[in-house]
């Protein structure tokens, strides 16, 4: 139990200690800043205080070694890049004080597989779940507005998500690669499907839309071979002239 920013090492203070795997910091700490966590050996477990309002930009970055991580229920903000590259992150709870989770957050958390988004959660930002390709499971439990830019692309193991009606947008190559993803519902409040947003999702066989609100990019659904069944949505009174060869 230590507050890494209040004091001082000498490079070799822990040579030897080869058990030493879990980190909890002092009660001191209010906030998360990147540090040399690689000084304390090979870190498999963190856990942050209840003093902690917001884990910071890059704080755990490419902290290869780190399986566990317990954030106590004050934190409101997971910045952007903070666990970018733990590649053995399996397990973290996100509380429910978070409004919002940065850019890159968990870009190539390799090894995660379940996550759950906050309520608070208004905007899941560029590239947040990246290369995740252990993710299976993801529960939105939000209000949520937007889905930013490749933020799910690469997660080859995600075979659904629910998108809530409340989304208005969704960026480019969002769902990209997402090859276990067998059927998808756009609400009628996305106006535009940019892009790339679903190109390469191969098993993907089933999508329900209103084609007359919603506005396409290029290609789109480019690869998915298997779509097959479009499920016009319950928003549409009529069914007018359009090009379904999506």
């Amino acid at each position: 139990t230590i507050n890494p920013y209040r004091t001082k090492f000498d490079p070799k203070v822990f040579a030897g200690c080869s058990l030493i795997n879990h980190l909890i910091f002092e009660s001191t700490v209010n906030s998360i800043k990147p540090f040399d966590f690689s000084r304390f050996g090979k870190l498999t477990r963190i856990t942050i205080p209840s003093t902690v309002n917001s884990i910071g930009s890059n704080s755990f970055k490419g902290l290869k070694s780190l399986e566990e991580v317990t954030i106590a229920l004050s934190v409101t903000s997971i910045e952007e890049g903070s666990f970018y590259g733990c590649s053995s992150l399996e397990r973290i709870n996100i509380p429910d004080k978070v409004t919002s989770i940065g850019k890159s957050a968990f870009y190539g958390c390799s090894s995660l597989k379940q996550i759950a988004v906050p309520s608070l959660v208004v905007s899941i930002n560029d590239f947040t779940f990246y290369k995740c390709i252990a993710l299976n499971s993801i529960s939105i439990l939000s209000e949520l507005n937007s889905i930013g830019e490749s933020s799910f692309s690469g997660c080859s193991s995600l075979n659904q998500i629910d998108i809530p009606p409340s989304l208005k947008s969704i960026s480019d190559s969002a769902f990209g690669q997402c090859s276990l993803i067998e059927r998808i519902s756009i609400p009628p409040s996305v106006e535009l499907i940019p892009k790339n947003a679903f190109k390469g999702c191969t098993n993907l066989k089933e999508i329900t839309i209103d084609p007359y609100q919603t506005k396409f990019g290029s290609e789109v659904f480019a690869n998915c071979s298997l779509l097959n069944h479009v499920i016009i949505g319950s928003s549409v009174k009529s069914i007018e002239q359009f090009n379904f060869n999506l």
